[in-house]
């Protein structure tokens, strides 16, 4: 007996606005400098020589040098008035003071959203979810599969957040018992993409027929307020996609629209190192304003250079090492010269990076230019910041209510979505888009 397969297609969209508020470069770094008082309560605690004494012998001495050089003296980190002096020349400016153009210089981040404390990540998907039902005309009842992608749960191990959001979407047992497909996907910046991929499969397989995708985060309750390396670049947000399944003629993903990799090797690149079997949270860790390592850390400068590597080789030479060519080759396109490259590349109308940084974005479109890449990378981070499981729906909500994704399979083109993230990961997903645009949708330009 063959199994048979179905297609799938996008019905609906929708993104989170309840909830949200706008919170400018120069209103977080007032949000930053606020922490100063933490950091004189700490220091009078008695608690920087036991954080001094617990640094690695590599950090500890480029401490002693940098407060060599501003000060013109070694350190006495046993008297408290070095404490404060350490503090005041060399901590603070590395914490707090950040301002609106060395956030824009690094990261291309004007302003992004914070969700209010009474909002979780289940109340942003609900409200991308509501909205993407709306555009579909689908009504909750039919929908009978819900994949998450998120790295901020409601709550850390139990109960599922897919849970949460059913019932509050009133899939719970006043429809009684029915099959109903529900995922929490956790893989980082890649968790929207693979939960995507996952959704395709479930109804391509017959598993269920309306699908629910939602990639929702509340990371301003991911990392310490104290960091500027990492607060300054994420938001908040939530986007949605409705799935329903169709005949297999009417397939709008195509064989091995989705493709993974991951370096493993790289995992200590982006990290929350307490928290999980690794290492348990401590209460030094909480109060320490310069340890946090319950919050997620990044090596900003690391990651930036080796996403790019991972995502596109140095030269054509070299395409088997690199995601974007190897997942366009995997999807049937020809690529055995740099021409056959440019000619898969604009297959594509656009290509959409996850938005991790505008200056890694940046970078990526230079070089897939130099590839022969006429299309479009498209970039809303300036306005969203880093929102990780939501920001390639935004990007996607926004290119479709002005308009700039009419008739793309008119001219035989697609749409490519790139993310990559901690591990290091990477995904693709690449597709037609064929929902119409309402009137009342559709934004004027």
């Amino acid at each position: 007996m063959h199994r048979r397969f179905y297609g799938a297609m996008i019905a609906g969209i929708g993104i989170a606005r309840k909830g949200l508020r706008r919170v400018r470069n120069i209103e977080l770094a007032e949000m930053l400098r606020s922490t100063e008082g933490q950091f004189i309560s700490w220091i009078q605690g008695g608690s920087v020589e036991s954080w001094w004494t617990s640094l690695p012998h590599e950090e500890q001495s480029g401490l002693e040098k940098e407060f060599a050089k501003q000060n013109g003296r070694p350190i006495a980190i046993s008297c408290p008035a070095d404490q404060f002096l350490l503090w005041k020349t060399v901590l603070r400016e590395r914490q707090i003071e950040t301002g609106h153009k060395w956030i824009v210089d690094r990261t291309g981040i004007q302003e992004r959203q914070f969700a209010d404390a009474n909002v979780a990540t289940s109340d942003l998907a609900c409200d991308a979810a509501i909205e993407a039902l709306h555009v579909a005309q689908v009504d909750p009842s039919e929908v009978d599969g819900i994949f998450l992608g998120t790295v901020s749960p409601d709550h850390n191990q139990t109960p599922p957040t897919t849970a949460i959001i059913a019932e509050k979407l009133g899939l719970g047992k006043g429809l009684g018992v029915r099959n109903i497909v529900f995922r929490d996907v956790s893989e980082a910046c890649t968790s929207s993409l693979a939960a995507f991929d996952t959704a395709y499969s479930h109804i391509q397989t017959g598993r269920c027929k309306t699908a629910l995708l939602i990639g929702a985060d509340k990371m301003h309750t991911t990392v310490s307020h104290y960091s500027r390396n990492l607060f300054p670049i994420l938001g908040d947000g939530a986007g949605a996609l409705v799935l329903r399944q169709t005949h297999l003629d009417s397939d709008t993903f195509g064989p091995r629209a989705f493709f993974s990799n991951l370096d493993g090797s790289l995992a200590s690149l982006i990290v929350t190192p307490a928290g999980g079997s690794r290492m348990l949270t401590t209460a030094s860790m909480i109060t320490n304003p310069l340890d946090q390592s319950q919050f997620m850390f990044m090596d900003g400068r690391r990651v930036r250079k080796e996403a790019v590597r991972l995502l596109l080789p140095p030269n054509f030479e070299n395409w088997r090492n690199a995601v974007i060519p190897v997942a366009l080759a995997e999807a049937g396109l020809p690529m055995e010269t740099e021409e056959d490259f440019a000619k898969a590349l604009n297959t594509q109308a656009y290509i959409i990076f996850h938005q991790a940084n505008g200056r890694m974005c940046d970078d990526l479109a230079k070089k897939l230019k130099k590839f022969g890449f006429r299309g479009s990378c498209p970039s809303n981070i300036a306005r969203y910041a880093n929102t990780t499981s939501a920001s390639w729906i935004l990007l996607l909500y926004e290119l479709w209510r002005k308009g700039k994704l009419k008739s793309l399979t008119r001219r035989h083109k697609r749409l490519f979505v790139v993310a990559f993230g901690g591990g290091l990961t990477a995904f693709t997903a690449r597709f037609d888009w064929t929902l119409e645009l309402p009137e009342e949708y559709a934004l004027a330009i």
